[in-house]
Parts: C-alpha cells; sequence; structure tokens
C-alpha cells in the first residue's frame, strides 16, 4: 500500500498521510482517527505523480487539524514492473523431467525450478527458452507445444510465464547459473520445495501425464 505525506504539522499533530485502497483514499491525521473516503476525482491520479502539488484539502473543516486551505502533497508512486517468462518443462527419452535448484542469494533461494528466463525485446518466446537453457544449463533444447500460461503477483512486480514442453537434444546439463541439477519423474517431484507458481506447472502436469 503506497502511503504519501499529504501536510506537515508545525505543532504537535502527526503528518497526515493519504493511503490508497481499491481505487479510492484515506486521509488520515496520525493525531486522530479521523478517516475519509474520497474517489480519484478529488484527488490527482497516482499514475501521474506530481511533486508539492498543491490541492484543496478534502476534509471537512471541522475535522481537518491542518491550515484549511491549500497544502502540499508529495506523491512517489513507483510503477509496478512486469516481467514476460519463457519457462522449459524438459524431458528426457527415459520420461523425466529437468529441474535446477536456485542460488540460495536472492528471491526463492535454494529452492527447485523449472529453468527458464526473462523474454527479451523483440524475442519470441521459443527463441527465448533455447537462449535461457543454453546459457543457464549448457544444453540443447527443442521447444515443443505450450504447456500452459501463468500470471503470478509478487510484491513488486507481476510475471506472466509461458511454460512450453521441451526435448532435451545434446549436451550435458552444468550448473552455470544453479546450485545443482536433477532429472526426476513426476512420481518424484514431490520431493522437492518450489516457489508457489512452479506448483501450478507440477500440478498442470500430473493432470496431463498418460
Amino acid at each position: 500500500m503506497a502511503i504519501h505525506q499529504v501536510c506537515q504539522n508545525n505543532n504537535s499533530l502527526q503528518p497526515a498521510v493519504v493511503q490508497q485502497k481499491l481505487g479510492k483514499y484515506e486521509i488520515c491525521s496520525g493525531s486522530t482517527s479521523d478517516q475519509l473516503s474520497i474517489t480519484n476525482s478529488q484527488f490527482p491520479n497516482p499514475q501521474s505523480p506530481i511533486p508539492n502539488y498543491p490541492a484543496p484539502c478534502p476534509m471537512p473543516d471541522a475535522r481537518c487539524p491542518m491550515p484549511h486551505s491549500q497544502f502540499p502533497i508529495n506523491m512517489s508512486l513507483t510503477p509496478v514492473t512486469h516481467k514476460v517468462i519463457g519457462v522449459a518443462a524438459i524431458w528426457n527419452d527415459r520420461q523425466q523431467i529437468l529441474i535446477d535448484k536456485r542460488r540460495q542469494h536472492g528471491l526463492h533461494g535454494g529452492f527447485w525450478e523449472f529453468p527458464g528466463g526473462k523474454v527479451e525485446p523483440g524475442e519470441t518466446i521459443e527463441a527465448c527458452i533455447k537462449r535461457e537453457i543454453m546459457e543457464e544449463l549448457g544444453i540443447v533444447v527443442e521447444v515443443g507445444d505450450r504447456l500452459m500460461t501463468i500470471d503470478h503477483d509478487y510484491t513488486k512486480f507481476t510475471v506472466r510465464l509461458y511454460v512450453h514442453h521441451c526435448r532435451h537434444v545434446s549436451g550435458e546439463p552444468q550448473t552455470i547459473e544453479c546450485d545443482e541439477i536433477r532429472w526426476v519423474t513426476l512420481d518424484e517431484i514431490d520431493q522437492f520445495t518450489f516457489p508457489k507458481a512452479n506448483e501450478q506447472i507440477i500440478a498442470t502436469l500430473l493432470e496431463n501425464r498418460s
């Protein structure tokens, strides 16, 4: 939830803050329990932040503890980053699927995952998967049919995962950008801990297995 300074108190009162909530705003005074919901039309658009924008106070005179003409608004919303990811469900000729263990540092460190990576500008999903698998594991894969598409929200960004069946063509998998690699069957895969988005892939694989 984004919080922005609305007006600075000169005495003992705390600064008032505005909190965005489901397309509305709440004005809160730190020294009182007063709260007032106001619509977007009564407040600057959060998608177009204007630092120190002078705006009329939306609270009734009797309830606002601050001088009631104009007050500065310091807005600093950060746009949510959206990432498009190509993900590979890589099969070998023994009906095993490849998973790798993420490095300990960073998001989901130490979790297992299906390999893949971010799609570059102008790149197709298939080309992204081939490139990422070569960069991360040092192997050549053939990209097949799409298994599923997943939209997932994290705290600071959102992702869309395009998951494809892939066939291992050549090369020995290497731990270039991960800590460990395993070839596992679907009967064994529940022994490993995956991020939430990857759990959806496992569920679909189990549903579709012959």
